[in-house]
């Protein structure tokens, strides 16, 4: 589910590999999709959505999937309890950590095996240069864009801390302990400012495996939690 302003927009994600009749015993959005009216050129010309799938070229037929599912990554998510995570298009570059059951969106870069030394690292300010002059901007708020080909993949890392190497190999490493333990302190620190301790408390949600439910303690932390979600 996303917030937008003041609404709530669900994501229809069904399990992989489910065939048609499977995927149909999910009714409510299974009908909902089967429905649905799309505008694919934008210009008024409404065509069912499972015929536009079914039809166009470069689309994935099965069109109750998503258009691309990315498997690996949802294998690499399955070995660790959180990934980070940044938004594509956003005038602020901010990573954060988010849990692995959450899967992103295509609005969303995620990084299943970035642990707090790569969180240290990517929000840094050296980190925020290149993004600024090798990304590009776009929309008409001409906000920034990250772009893994040009920012990411070409991004100097320090020696001996580049993504390939596991995370296991450095972690004791001084330069690493240095990055993580200030990457922690700057997590801390947001998630403070974000979920004051005064005004939230966590609560565990019913379902085990799904995040802690951040849940106002009185009017004030109510009238916080709206401030929060209308930015």
């Amino acid at each position: 589910m996303l917030s937008v302003g003041r609404r709530k927009i669900f994501i229809i994600d069904f399990p992989l590999n489910l065939d048609e009749n499977a995927a149909s015993e999910f009714e409510a959005p299974f009908e909902y999709l089967r429905s649905a009216l799309y505008n694919p050129h934008r210009d008024g010309s409404l065509i069912r959505f499972p015929e536009y799938r079914m039809t166009t070229l470069g689309q994935n037929a099965k069109w109750w999937e998503a258009h691309r599912s990315r498997a690996a990554l949802r294998s690499a998510l399955q070995t660790t309890e959180r990934y980070l995570a940044t938004g594509e298009t956003t005038e602020h570059r901010i990573f954060r950590f988010l849990p692995s059951n959450m899967i992103p969106d295509k609005s969303l870069y995620a990084f299943p095996k970035a642990g707090m030394t790569a969180f240290g690292i990517l929000q840094s300010t050296f980190h925020e240069v290149w993004c600024t002059y090798f990304g590009n901007r776009i929309g008409a708020g001409n906000q920034r864009r990250y772009n893994a080909s040009f920012v990411y993949l070409t991004f100097p890392f320090p020696e001996g801390l580049t993504p390939n190497i596991p995370v296991a190999d450095y972690v004791d490493e001084a330069r690493a302990v240095a990055i993580a333990a200030a990457a922690a302190r700057l997590h801390e620190l947001r998630e403070s400012w974000l979920n004051p301790p005064d005004l939230m408390t966590r609560e565990s949600e019913v379902l085990p495996g799904y995040p802690d439910r951040i849940v106002p303690k009185d009017n004030r932390g109510r009238k916080r939690a709206e401030e929060k979600h209308s930015h």
